[in-house]
């Protein structure tokens, strides 16, 4: 498995929600966390499931607006791609 360069929240307020649809004030390093581990340190091969867990703080979300958000795990390959997780709505009353 290639190694797991960072991980970074996507935000939209479409369900369509990833690098090539955000909202680009979330997409600042500041909300992002690095890795740079091989996955075999950081989660189980056998399940895929990880072994850490990761907190994005500081995120702002406005009152009224309905979020689309996922988390994506770029890795160190020949594309540098980002995996995503699923879309998780997030209702701001």
């Amino acid at each position: 498995m290639p190694q797991v360069i960072e991980v970074r929240p996507f935000l939209s307020l479409t369900p369509y929600c990833g690098a090539g649809n955000r909202i680009d004030a979330y997409y600042k390093d500041e909300y992002r966390t690095l890795i740079n581990k091989n996955w075999s340190e950081i989660g189980d091969m056998q399940t895929g499931e990880g072994k850490e867990t990761y907190t994005i703080n500081g995120l702002t979300l406005k009152s009224g607006y309905t979020y689309y958000v996922r988390m994506g795990a770029k890795v160190r390959d020949t594309y540098e791609k980002f995996n995503y997780s699923e879309i998780e709505v997030i209702k701001v009353p």
